[in-house]
């Protein structure tokens, strides 16, 4: 028997819509991340930056508000999630074709599906199973991966980090009551993040590199303030309200926001294929969300 009933699923479909424009926010992301390593300013960096620039103004809302902590092991393990995720898909980046990293990390939603089922024990619907199905053919429909180019089988196991980490934010954000403060629960898993990205930068890293010339602060500042607070807490909260397999699905929304700043900015030419894909990435969203019509259970 459905529980939904007609509040609930605007608000499903407003946590959607605020996960899908935290994505849309991290599709930016390529073009200032290409700025800094040009720069020299390393990838570590980067993600120390990123969070750190939420891990600042966060603390200060946190102690001026002063809220209960609770949800901290879920926030810190959504933050650990998160930062590992993204250095898995960075080394992804370093050892295999482009495509075939962002290929490999949009199976994401399907391990947020799995996490959510194996560990939290929240039953698979079949709704967004199709969902799910539907992202991952899309990305490969934009991303047309290759098949020629040798690659090492570890660097591909390797890459499923990503989408397994990505994964592990997401489930233990939609595990978190929405009576956690969201300034505590970004707080704290912005605070998790920027200890795995410390980590990284000091074992990998050997040089702690900063931007030179204005473009490469802006970029610096669109990592903290942009992708490392609003994005990041838009995401927080979309999942909350959406719950962790749909914002999984929503945060394809990214991968469209890649492709045009492709087309529109850089050139690229606008491929059929791509196109339909980025028509299925909206086609899955829309699918994803509750019907109405189930309120009467």
């Amino acid at each position: 028997m459905s529980e939904i009933v007609a509040a609930p699923v605007a608000r499903v479909g407003l946590g959607v819509v605020l996960v899908a424009l935290g994505a849309m926010c991290y599709g930016i992301l390529p073009v200032f991340l290409e700025i800094l390593r040009d720069e020299n300013v390393p990838s570590g960096v980067s993600l120390v930056v990123r969070y750190f620039g939420a891990v600042v103004p966060l603390g200060i809302w946190v102690l001026l508000r002063k809220p209960a902590w609770h949800g901290v092991v879920l926030s810190l393990a959504a933050g650990a999630g998160l930062g590992g995720g993204t250095i898995f898909l960075f080394e992804g980046y370093a050892r295999l074709p482009a495509s075939m990293t962002v290929l490999i990390f949009y199976t994401y939603p399907a391990f947020t599906l799995l996490i959510v089922r194996s560990v939290f024990g929240v039953a698979m619907e079949p709704r967004m199973i199709a969902a799910i199905a539907l992202v991952i053919g899309a990305a490969a429909l934009i991303l047309s991966p290759g098949g020629g180019e040798s690659v090492a089988l570890w660097a591909i196991l390797v890459t499923f980090g990503a989408p397994l980490g990505y994964g592990t934010y997401l489930s233990c954000l939609g595990r978190l009551p929405n009576t956690v403060d969201v300034g505590l629960r970004t707080f704290l898993l912005s605070w998790s993040a920027l200890a795995v990205a410390v980590g990284y930068h000091l074992a990998a890293e050997d040089h702690f590199g900063l931007p030179v010339t204005g473009m490469g602060w802006v970029a610096m500042l669109y990592m903290a303030a942009v992708t490392g607070l609003i994005a990041t807490g838009l995401v927080v909260i979309g999942t909350s309200m959406a719950g962790s397999s749909r914002a999984a699905v929503a945060g394809s929304a990214e991968l469209v926001t890649v492709l045009l700043l492709g087309w529109l900015f850089l050139g690229e030419a606008v491929l059929s294929q791509q196109v339909f894909g980025a028509v299925v990435i909206f086609a899955a969203i829309l699918f994803s969300l509750p019907r109405r019509k189930n309120a009467s259970g």
